[in-house]
């Protein structure tokens, strides 16, 4: 499968949508504590898939999963969380949620950021949704039941993924200056 440049820059758009979503979801908080509780819970998600890895290759982890979350624990209690609350604060947030979370802080919306994200991640995993919602197609000939279509880039959609992306990038900035600044 050779991968044209138009769905490279859609597979461009979706990762940098996913991690600038990412950043503006972790540094939008006011309370230092959900932000630290959010990044200690991507690092138990981490653990969890570095685990299911770890596994598949037969290996043995370095340090016990056990161990590992047992350290995360004891980092988001020595933050301020409750020890009852613990675990449900080290819960691992689903990318659909991290990306909906922060587009409500922007003007798109909820909404349209996971649009941003759903289209150019059913792309990027070669989607007939995706393709078919997202590319421009025009259909050649009809065999029967069969359309054959002519699949191409979308410039417009292009460009409205990648407008998206930055004003995304944009916001997660602004919360780095202004976190680093006042982290409390």
């Amino acid at each position: 499968m050779t991968i044209t440049t138009e769905e490279d820059h859609y597979l461009r758009r979706i990762l940098t949508l996913l991690d600038s979503a990412r950043a503006v979801w972790l540094l939008a908080p006011a309370q230092r504590l959900l932000r630290v509780q959010r990044r200690l819970s991507m690092q138990a998600g981490e653990i969890k898939h570095s685990d299911h890895l770890t596994a598949l290759l037969q290996q043995q982890p370095k340090r016990a999963p056990d161990v590992r979350l047992q350290q995360l624990t004891d980092l988001v209690v020595e933050a301020g969380t409750d020890r009852a609350d613990a675990k449900k604060a080290l819960r691992s947030t689903p990318h659909s949620e991290i990306v909906r979370e922060a587009g409500a802080l922007l003007p798109m919306g909820a909404d349209e950021a996971e649009v941003v994200r759903s289209s150019c991640s059913s792309l990027a995993h070669g989607d007939t949704y995706g393709t078919l919602s997202v590319l421009d197609h025009t259909i050649v000939d009809t065999q029967g039941r069969v359309n054959l279509a002519q699949i191409t880039g979308s410039p417009k959609r292009l460009f409205w993924a990648a407008d998206r992306t930055v004003a995304m990038l944009r916001r997660g900035f602004e919360l780095f200056r202004k976190r680093a600044t006042c982290h409390h």
